[in-house]
């Protein structure tokens, strides 16, 4: 990403345990959210933006399996419609569809969200110019 506007993890390090600085971070964009995810439908579209973005670098490009978990934590649990507004536009950004490792990672959390999801990531995975990539999306529609 570029620049981070104000409310973004300015502290995000891949492989680093980022537990209490999600935290802070969502209350810094206003109280009560880190324990309220619902209300992230009523922010701003950029910090909507942000908060799927962030959630997306954790649960994707991570090494650390608790930072992993986490951000798979915060997408599953993230309204419905904020989810349906900026997944997927939000990781075909992030996400290096030639990466192996991190074409895993967003398969499982859009197989966690459900076929339409599951479905994006597959086809995604199928026009990446990687092999390694090209056959997860093999194995795992095989798989179903």
């Amino acid at each position: 990403m570029s620049e981070k506007p104000d409310f973004c993890i300015k502290e995000f390090r891949p492989g680093v345990w980022q537990h209490d600085v999600v935290i802070q971070w969502l209350e810094g964009i206003e109280a009560g959210l880190a324990f309220n995810l619902a209300r992230v439908a009523k922010l701003t579209a950029e910090t909507r933006r942000s908060i799927v973005a962030e959630s997306v670098e954790l649960a994707c490009l991570c090494q650390n399996i608790e930072n992993i978990l986490i951000g798979r934590y915060l997408l599953l649990s993230l309204p419905t419609e904020v989810i349906d507004e900026l997944l997927k536009k939000t990781a075909g950004e992030l996400i290096d569809w030639t990466d192996d490792y991190e074409y895993h990672r967003i398969l499982e959390v859009a197989d966690a969200l459900g076929a339409p999801y599951f479905e994006w990531a597959i086809e995604r995975g199928r026009e990446s110019t990687d092999i390694d990539v090209r056959e997860t999306a093999q194995e795992w529609c095989r798989d179903r």
